[in-house]
């Protein structure tokens, strides 16, 4: 069974969306953080389509996935027709420690997301990028944006 969204092109919208991150990234750096996951691959590929070498795509390996999944992810997105090279951060301590004497769970995911993109800053700052490319649903990116102080490519 075959879906048809009238009038959606795919090759358009991404000429659209490549024209676009040119524009809005101002000849600028860009910091792609990847999960391992579609939306950020995607977000990723694409930011690096629109800004060649200015995007630094990168892993935080939170400590959360499974043992040696990050070096997996960036093996495989290494690889031919990808190759897309990722750097990963392995910051698996501080993640850790931010719940740690935090009972709410609430609490706990706040200063995870705080330690999150402070790291993130962190990398952004180390490679002198000033946006941020996230693949992603919009309570994330909006968050990213109180949370790190960069600029969001969304």
């Amino acid at each position: 069974m075959a879906a048809q969204v009238t009038g959606f092109r795919p090759s358009s919208f991404l000429q659209a969306q490549t024209s676009r991150l040119r524009e809005l990234s101002e000849g600028k750096k860009a910091l792609a953080a990847i999960s391992g996951g579609v939306d950020s691959t995607i977000s990723a590929l694409l930011a690096r389509q629109a800004l060649g070498e200015r995007v630094v795509p990168v892993l935080i390996d939170t400590g959360f996935m499974r043992q040696d999944e990050p070096e997996k992810v960036r093996d495989k997105l290494a690889s031919p027709p990808l190759e897309l090279k990722i750097r990963i951060n392995p910051v698996r301590w501080a993640i850790s420690q931010g719940g740690s004497g935090r009972a709410l769970a609430e609490e706990k995911r706040k200063k995870f997301r705080e330690t999150f993109y402070q790291v993130l800053k962190e990398e952004a700052d180390k490679f002198g990028c000033e946006y941020l490319v996230q693949g992603t649903i919009a309570p994330d990116w909006i968050e990213t944006r109180a949370a790190s102080r960069l600029n969001t490519m969304s």
